[in-house]
């Protein structure tokens, strides 16, 4: 079993909730910017996804801890300039959570943590950058040929997309 979770928001919830707190008590927009101002409408200020957020949406069961990934290899990617997720605390947490599992006798290679740190880019940032986009799905841990011939019988191309046939 395997995952793969790109600028995961769903690590230190509440760190990023008190984070977006501060970030909606902020007046006035001059020293913000266009990602933050973004946010700050789109998530925090419009009525709409307020109403959502604040009655629909479950912060306490949507953190995930670390632990919850044991037994299940994971790639996780964080690009250093997001604003959304808190990256280097996220980094921190991978670390400790490796080291952990490497004292409990794994090697360090067989913890089933990997971390892919995308450097210079905003949350998502390597949708719009080729070299950042090339190296993120180059991480991606090849299929193996039963999910291959599976995707390719069902017209999946090998990252899981549809293939269009003429």
């Amino acid at each position: 079993e395997r995952t793969t979770l790109i600028d995961p928001v769903c690590f230190l919830v509440l760190k990023i909730l008190v984070q977006g707190h501060e970030l909606q008590q902020v007046r006035h927009d001059t020293g913000m910017d266009p990602m933050e101002i973004a946010i700050k409408y789109f998530v925090m200020t419009e009525l709409f996804v307020c109403n959502f957020v604040c009655r629909c949406f479950f912060w306490e069961e949507s953190n995930l801890d670390m632990q919850d990934l044991e037994g299940t290899k994971a790639l996780i990617v964080l690009e250093s300039e997001d604003l959304i997720v808190p990256t280097y605390s996220v980094r921190s947490l991978v670390f400790a959570e490796q080291s952990r599992r490497a004292k409990a006798g794994k090697a360090p290679s067989e913890t089933g943590l990997e971390l892919l740190w995308v450097e210079d880019q905003p949350h998502a940032g390597f949708l719009l950058d080729m070299v950042a986009n090339e190296d993120v799905c180059a991480a991606w841990p090849p299929s193996t040929d039963r999910e291959a011939s599976s995707n390719q019988s069902m017209g999946w191309g090998p990252w899981g997309e549809p293939q269009i046939r003429a």
